[in-house]
C-alpha cells in the first residue's frame, strides 16, 4: 500500500487525471455541424447499421472493428436510456456515432499515459516513464485526436501497447504473451490495414528468440557432451575395470618374478 502512494504513483495519478480533463472536455464541440471529414464519413457509415438485418457500413477506408464497437455502444446506451428490446435494433444517429467515436479517442488518448509511463519504466526506469507520461498528458495531438471520432488514436493506442509486448515477450518469454501479441497484432490489422507495416516487428522478435533458444540448446548440447556425467551403469563398470587392471598388474607382476 505505501509503494502504491509512493510519489511516482502520485505524479502519475495526477497527469492522468489532467489528461482526462483536457481529452474529455467539450466533446460536443461543433455540434450540429462536425466538419472533419472522416468524422462525417464514420459516423455516416454507422448510422446504416442495423442488427442483425444490415451490418454492413459500406465504408471500408478504415477498418470495421472500431465501426461496429462504436455502434454497439451507441445501441447500449440507448438500449438503458430507453429500455425497450426488439429486432431489428433501432438505429444509431449521425450526433450519437459522432459523441461515442469522440468518448472512444478520449479514453485512449487518457489510456496512452500510463500505458506510456510503463513502457519508459520498462525501457530505463520510473522517470523516464514519468517523463513519457507528463508528454503524453500535454500532447497537443493528443488532445486534438480526442476530439474527433476518428481512429487516430486507436491505432497509436493498440500500436504503443504492441511495443510493450515485444518488451515483455523479450524479458520473459511466455505463451500469455504471445497470445496477446497475436491478438493486437490483429486488432490493428482491423483497425487500418496500413497498421501491418508494424507486423514485421513481432516476427523479427520471436524469429530471434527462437534463434537464441535453440543456439543456447546447441552450447548446452556440446558442454554436456564434454563433460559426460557418470551413470550408475558408468561407476558400476569403472568399479570392474579398475579391479580387472589392478589384477592384470598383478599376474604380469607375478609372471616376471617366476620367470627371474
Amino acid at each position: 500500500m505505501r509503494n502504491f502512494f509512493s510519489k511516482p504513483n502520485i505524479l502519475l495519478i495526477l497527469l492522468i487525471l489532467v489528461g482526462a480533463e483536457l481529452h474529455f472536455y467539450n466533446l460536443n464541440w461543433g455540434a450540429p455541424f462536425y466538419f472533419h471529414p472522416d468524422e462525417r464519413n464514420i459516423a455516416s457509415a454507422i448510422t446504416q447499421l442495423s442488427f442483425p438485418n444490415q451490418m454492413n457500413p459500406h465504408f471500408f477506408a478504415y477498418g470495421s472493428l472500431p465501426i461496429y464497437a462504436i455502434y454497439f455502444t451507441a445501441v447500449i446506451i440507448n438500449f438503458f436510456s430507453f429500455p425497450t428490446f426488439h429486432f431489428p435494433l433501432s438505429p444509431v444517429t449521425f450526433e450519437q456515432a459522432v459523441i461515442v467515436g469522440r468518448i472512444y479517442s478520449a479514453l485512449l488518448a487518457t489510456f496512452l499515459i500510463p500505458l506510456l509511463f510503463v513502457l519508459g519504466e520498462k525501457l530505463k526506469d520510473k522517470k523516464t516513464g514519468l517523463l513519457a507520461a507528463f508528454f503524453a498528458t500535454f500532447s497537443i495531438g493528443f488532445t486534438q485526436f480526442s476530439h474527433f471520432g476518428t481512429f487516430e488514436m486507436w491505432l497509436t493506442f493498440f500500436g504503443t501497447l504492441l511495443f510493450l509486448l515485444c518488451l515483455k515477450y523479450i524479458s520473459k518469454p511466455s505463451a500469455i504473451t504471445l497470445i496477446f501479441l497475436s491478438l493486437v497484432v490483429g486488432i490493428l490489422a482491423s483497425i487500418k490495414v496500413t497498421s501491418l507495416v508494424l507486423v514485421p516487428i513481432p516476427i523479427l522478435i520471436l524469429a530471434w528468440h527462437s534463434f537464441q533458444k535453440t543456439r543456447n540448446t546447441q552450447k548446452s548440447g556440446i558442454s554436456d557432451a564434454q563433460k559426460i556425467r557418470p551413470t550408475k551403469f558408468s561407476k558400476f563398470s569403472k568399479k570392474y575395470i579398475d579391479i580387472y587392471l589392478c589384477r592384470s598388474t598383478y599376474l604380469c607382476h607375478y609372471q616376471s618374478l617366476c620367470s627371474s
